[in-house]
């Protein structure tokens, strides 16, 4: 089965990454499987959420030290799901 990653950038947006992670949740998964990767980018409030409210995918949280921007924010995403073996 394709493995499909999400990979959201946040940078002091909490509620717009929850309510991005709340419409992915209600993605119907048929025939791959979902993953979602939220990289806070040095947010001046540490973004924390309880993984096991979304159960269409597997949530992963990665915690940058500086802020990358928002393309470097996003090449250190993708290098994690190609790790995990993204399709």
């Amino acid at each position: 089965m394709p493995i499909i990653f999400v990979t959201i950038v946040n940078y002091n947006g909490d509620n717009d990454t929850l309510s991005c992670l709340k419409s992915l949740n209600e993605v119907r998964v048929e025939g791959f499987s979902l993953k979602v990767i939220v990289l806070d980018n040095a947010s001046k409030k540490v973004f924390e959420i309880d993984r096991n409210q979304f159960d269409n995918f597997e949530l992963s949280l990665i915690k940058s030290e500086n802020n990358l921007g928002f393309a470097g924010g996003q090449n250190v995403a993708i290098k994690n799901a190609l790790e995990k073996g993204a399709d």
